[in-house]
């Protein structure tokens, strides 16, 4: 789904200083609180042998801190390269308006592969219609270029797919509580049928043909979103 490089040193400092130059905007993540907020590193310096990072404190950022006997903070912002970084520091001091925390032993950096295919939230479907019918599709994992899908687990109709064949119309539907999150895409071509090794029933891998500019937009910050509570998922996991 992605690769993780570590990176430390004086290129984990430059890449900071790089940071704190273009004035990046930087997620605050209060670990053991539901405390997040947006801040920027003001400072990086050196003091006895020790570097050091300075970051623009958040106004209540104190009321919540201080019930914890150690402060652990989690760092992500996305570079002007477009690719994610987090880092994550223990301790540190208030003084004023910044926050000063121990220069973090690594950045971890995420590079999403080609083509980053994300496993969708639970309840991701896709409709189209083929043969006359309208149908339901389970999605198992969707890029901005196609999409791998299955029959809905009880639902008797089951379209019969084959290669090459093109399927017009498609709707791509994420499960929100909040908001209707729906991606549509004009064409798609079947470009696998293979089984799944479990359950063998048929599982088809497409790829979109063509989709309008302001839907590829969409299924690219909707695809953006998912990876980033993934990976926040993920931090609470390591933690």
């Amino acid at each position: 789904m992605y690769d993780a490089q570590n990176i430390s040193g004086n290129k984990a400092v430059t890449l900071l200083e790089q940071a704190q130059k273009d004035r990046i905007i930087v997620t605050m993540h209060l670990m053991g609180k539901n405390y997040e907020r947006l801040t920027i590193i003001t400072q990086i310096y050196t003091k006895n042998g020790i570097t050091q990072l300075a970051i623009d404190k958040p106004g209540d950022f104190d009321k919540v801190a201080e019930s914890l006997e150690e402060r652990k903070i989690r760092f992500e912002f996305t570079g002007k390269d477009k690719l994610h970084y987090l880092f994550r520091t223990l301790g540190g001091e208030v003084s004023g308006n910044e926050i000063f925390v121990p220069f973090p032993e690594f950045i971890e950096r995420i590079q999403r592969r080609q083509q980053y295919r994300l496993e969708p939230p639970v309840g991701t479907r896709m409709h189209f219609a083929h043969s006359l019918d309208r149908h339901e599709m389970t999605i198992l994992n969707v890029s901005q270029g196609g999409a791998l899908i299955c029959h809905v687990k009880g639902n008797p109709r089951k379209p019969t797919l084959q290669a090459d064949n093109h399927l017009r119309g498609l709707s791509i539907v994420f499960p929100s509580d909040e908001e209707t999150l729906k991606v549509n895409v004009l064409e798609a071509v079947v470009k696998r049928v293979t089984k799944d090794p479990h359950t063998n029933h048929d599982r088809y891998a497409l790829q979109f043909v063509q989709l309008s500019k302001t839907e590829r937009k969409t299924m690219a910050a909707l695809i953006q979103r998912f990876e980033r509570e993934f990976l926040r998922k993920r931090q609470l996991l390591d933690h």
